[in-house]
């Protein structure tokens, strides 16, 4: 869905994983036109090491749905974004959903493992892990799925 010639925002927490997502993603040469930074506390200096600070936005919160960060999406050109927040943080703004395309991957085979602690319950019944990208919607883990892997 993504490619070089598509503009993209990125939207992240201060969590390791969206390090890795910008880690990769600088990696593989595809450069998000617009980063949105939410977190309460100061960011590492991995992260700022890797952010284009042109291109980047900071808000201290890390709640997803504040309003301004919520302005900020609405106003951009951009009509697709990765998503990397926080766990169980889901964007409630319908309005958000419905102009945008959220992508985001899940540690968990969607629609049967939804929630933070999927790894955990995935390898329990099923021996394996599984990771799910999809289009997010408003509810938990849920939205037309793109991609799925399973690794043993």
């Amino acid at each position: 869905m993504l490619d070089k010639q598509k503009k993209f925002g990125l939207i992240f927490s201060n969590t390791n994983r969206s390090f890795q997502y910008l880690s990769y993603l600088k990696k593989i040469d595809l450069n998000p036109s617009t980063i949105l930074v939410f977190s309460k506390k100061k960011l590492s200096r991995k992260f700022e090491k890797l952010l284009p600070k042109s291109k980047c936005s900071f808000f201290s919160t890390n709640d997803i749905n504040n309003k301004k960060i919520e302005k900020k999406i609405l106003k951009s050109s951009e009509k697709y974004f990765i998503y990397s927040g926080y766990p169980s943080k889901m964007i409630k703004n319908t309005k958000l959903l419905n102009q945008k395309i959220f992508l985001h991957s899940h540690t968990g085979k969607l629609p049967f493992f939804k929630g933070s602690t999927t790894i955990f319950y995935s390898i329990l019944k099923t021996n394996s892990i599984w990771c799910s990208t999809f289009r997010m919607s408003s509810k938990l883990d849920s939205g037309k799925v793109f991609l799925m892997k399973k690794y043993k």
